[in-house]
């Protein structure tokens, strides 16, 4: 087994592979280590645990900046399946159409669990299906709409 490597080293090694700018065998060269130096380190619990940490903040930076634009895009996809914008063809309306009903509306979930809402186990709360349905078919929600769906946590 490799003796362990300094902390700076180390710091800098974790950086090293978070950039993911070389291949494993520069990596073990940059660092002067030898690639059986470098299997013995990322063996380690602690340096797993640092990597799939950065790992994990990534994915949610991903999501945020996802998060951010999503509405964009579906105001842009509403634009085009209501035809309000006039240099949509019908099947590219169409088309937008079918990407709003399989758009994903679940929430985020913090620790395992969805934010509180009215929501009927399908991770889309009533308030969020009667805005949508409004701002595709234009006007208010109507009552029947406002209502919660039987089930609903209101």
């Amino acid at each position: 087994m490799a003796k362990r490597i300094s902390r700076k080293r180390r710091d800098a090694l974790i950086a090293d592979v978070f950039e993911a700018r070389r291949d494993l065998s520069s990596l073990a060269e940059a660092h002067r280590m030898t690639p059986d130096d470098l299997a013995d380190w990322i063996g380690r619990d602690e340096n797993q645990k640092c990597l799939a940490g950065l790992c994990l903040l990534a994915d949610l930076q991903t999501q945020l900046m996802l998060s951010r634009y999503r509405q964009v895009a579906v105001t842009e996809l509403i634009k085009q399946a209501s035809g309000g914008d006039e240099t949509v063809s019908v099947e590219q309306s169409r088309k937008a159409c079918v990407d709003l009903l399989k758009a994903d509306l679940k929430r985020a979930e913090v620790n395992g669990k969805a934010p509180a809402a009215s929501d009927d186990g399908d991770g889309v709360s009533d308030d969020v299906l009667a805005s949508m349905r409004a701002a595709l078919f234009g006007g208010e929600p109507s009552a029947e709409e406002a209502k919660p769906r039987s089930g609903s946590k209101a």
